[in-house]
């Protein structure tokens, strides 16, 4: 296999791992969406408890828990595609010859490794997060604290824009290349 013959292999590959990326992160928006209205939900039922001396827990809360616990999982399933495509990057990495040559308009293989580990550490921050949000949410005593958890999902500390600049950045390297 001649160097350019490798070079458009490891180019393909780095594509479709790169499209699998952006996929999921079109899926974790999805989900962060959804989470922010089942964290609203619980907010609204309980504040209404609060509000007219009821019962913290009422029957409905429970169903908003378990639908935050399957967003969660959503999340944790793209946080370990997130990490197997790293680690299929890093392989294609090791594998390159020339990993510090522009292998796109802008990138090196080796800029988009760090890229990928940056999106797979900030998706497993974010997670961890989400995580400690959901399981305290429904357990919320005092409109301040149902507010807190709600603005923790909806303000994301980890997966925010500067993820969200990561992935554009990727987007427009995949427009580039096809233009090529």
């Amino acid at each position: 296999m001649t160097g350019n013959q490798e070079t458009q292999l490891i180019v393909s590959k780095v594509e479709l791992i790169l499209r699998g990326m952006i996929s999921n992160h079109s899926k974790w928006e999805l989900a962060q969406d959804r989470g922010l209205s089942l964290c609203r939900s619980i907010e609204a039922k309980k504040s209404k408890c609060l509000q007219n001396n009821e019962d913290l827990y009422p029957n409905d809360i429970g169903y908003y828990s378990s639908r935050l616990k399957k967003i969660i999982e959503i999340f944790k399933n793209i946080l370990l595609d997130t990490e197997e495509f790293h680690k299929n990057l890093k392989a294609l990495e090791n594998l390159s010859k020339n990993s510090n040559s522009l292998l796109f308009e802008f990138s090196k293989l080796e800029n988009i490794v760090t890229y990928c580990r940056n999106i797979t550490e900030k998706y497993s921050s974010e997670v961890k997060l989400k995580q400690k949000i959901v399981e305290n949410i429904s357990h919320g005593i005092d409109r301040t604290e149902l507010l807190y958890y709600t603005s923790l999902w909806q303000y994301p500390l980890y997966a925010n824009d500067e993820l969200k600049l990561i992935f554009a950045f990727i987007i427009k390297e995949l427009c580039y290349s096809k233009g090529k």
